[in-house]
């Protein structure tokens, strides 16, 4: 499922109400019937996560000012909600992106009328129905797309993060930096070291976040087509395989001690403490 995000509202006589969805959706019965059981658990303006089998939301609850409710206040619910748990850097973009949505909705004077068009409302007030109406299916657009932008920012971090983690694309990144292969000649080299991965899904993936390339893609280019690293990709990998390199050089060196060794270098290191800092202070 694709994200989506849903305003609910207080309706006085029914109250929380599903008003409107983007994209133009239908919530499962039972998750809108939990969408509508947490604004009505609400007492206070603010954001807040929650986690069910089926969804995972991110909510900011807040009031508007009304002329036509009791209280002069309507109460509003933004949620958006994805299939799985997200990272904690898209739940601070997102919490940026729902203050700055709401103080649109806030500035807007007459956007209370929006939510009385079912209601049985003179008609002379119709047409600032509509109009506001209108205006917050075309915000909750501009926020809607506004979270996918970021999520698919972080996303995309996230996965170039993690493929420099696996090996076998380590191994062939530090491969290309050497000099251009033909892919014919890679996939051979890279088969026989890692012959239980598959090499078409790592080599696109590669391609579509932009670490390799082939010159004039798309042209009129004679086999064999070579595949190019990018420069700062050769750079990073390289960094990346350094690091390696020396964490495992120091484990050999200091983990690597035996038993009675290592008891014995930590318990002239609890003497050095003793030394330098009270007794209590060691406890």
């Amino acid at each position: 499922m694709n994200p989506l995000v849903v305003l609910t509202y207080f309706d006085c006589k029914i109250g929380p109400t599903i008003f409107n969805i983007f994209p133009q959706e239908t919530l499962q019965e039972d998750d809108a019937i939990t969408i509508k059981n947490l604004m009505d658990q609400m007492i206070s303006e603010g954001f807040f996560t929650f986690s069910a089998n089926t969804f995972y939301s991110m909510n900011y609850y807040f009031e508007i000012n009304s002329e036509w409710a009791r209280g002069r206040k309507e109460f509003l619910m933004v949620s958006v909600i994805f299939n799985q748990p997200t990272s904690k850097e898209t739940e601070k973009t997102v919490f940026t992106i729902y203050l700055e949505f709401i103080e649109w909705l806030k500035a807007k004077d007459s956007l209370f009328t929006a939510f009385y068009k079912k209601h049985n409302i003179d008609p002379i007030y119709h047409n600032i129905m509509e109009e506001n109406y209108k205006l917050i299916e075309s915000w909750l657009k501009e926020f809607y797309e506004a979270v996918m932008e970021e999520a698919e920012k972080n996303l995309e971090e996230y996965n170039i993060n993690s493929l420099f983690e696996k090996k076998s694309v380590l191994e062939t990144l530090i491969f290309l930096s050497k000099k251009p292969i033909p892919i014919v000649d890679l996939k051979k080299w890279y088969l026989k070291l890692f012959p239980q991965e598959n090499f078409h899904r790592m080599i696109t993936t590669l391609f579509k976040c932009h670490m390799i390339f082939i010159p004039k893609i798309g042209g009129r280019i004679k086999a064999p087509f070579n595949i190019h690293i990018k420069k700062e990709v050769k750079d990073i990998a390289n960094l990346v395989s350094l690091k390696n390199k020396l964490i495992k050089k120091f484990i050999q060196n200091n983990i690597t001690k035996t038993p009675k060794d290592l008891k014995a270098s930590v318990e002239e290191f609890h003497k050095l403490l003793e030394h330098i800092f009270p007794e209590k202070q060691l406890a």
